[in-house]
């Protein structure tokens, strides 16, 4: 018996994936799908113990107020689960020594991950530490993703949409937005007005 074939993906405007289902079609936002990937990989990884950090060779220094450095110094242990080691610097200064793997191969600088994590920290809605923690790992997620604006290959598309179809809860990214729009034939039929 021969290989069944597949539907064609498409990438349009570098930003969304077109593919046909059974019941009709699917349109991806490939950034959200990736986010909600690597959000769960991210948790998963958390559930066995502490992300991995990445070492800098040169320890980047990142300016804070008072109220920043004091929620650093005091959520040492949230950060360290994160994969983050930072230390103080000075008044006014930390130095960022470790920072997650995923975004250090992703070029993500230390200091914009650390800015979005002081918005968590000193914001008014920081929480818990497993609702930070949450948070955080979103926040990874995002900016770890593939944005809108990116081609990707052929292949490239065949392994996110393969990713994609073994998350268990991947209609939203982690903050909320939708991953995938469907459209019935018989959706399809009634905009073509063929119903």
């Amino acid at each position: 018996a021969g290989a069944e074939l597949r539907p064609t993906a498409i990438q349009i405007h570098d930003s969304y994936i077109v593919t046909a289902t059974d019941e009709g079609l699917a349109i991806i936002d490939q950034h959200a799908l990736h986010e909600r990937i690597l959000f769960e990989q991210l948790q998963r990884r958390m559930a066995r113990g502490a992300l991995e950090g990445q070492r800098l060779l040169i320890p980047q220094t990142v300016s804070v107020t008072g109220p920043e450095k004091a929620a650093l110094m005091q959520r040492c242990d949230l950060l360290e689960r994160l994969g983050v080691e930072v230390s103080e610097f000075g008044p006014t200064t930390v130095a960022v020594h470790r920072f997650p793997s995923l975004l250090a191969e992703r070029n993500v600088p230390a200091e914009e991950f650390l800015r979005d994590l002081l918005e968590l920290l000193v914001g008014p809605g920081a929480g818990q530490a497993e609702e930070l923690l949450s948070q955080a790992l979103a926040s990874i997620a995002c900016k770890a993703a593939i944005k809108a604006g990116d081609r990707l290959s052929p292949e490239e598309i065949d392994a996110l949409l393969a990713r994609g179809a073994e998350l268990e809860r991947g209609s939203a990214c982690p903050h909320g937005r939708p991953t995938t729009l469907t459209l019935s034939l018989a959706d399809l039929d009634k905009q073509f007005k063929r119903t």
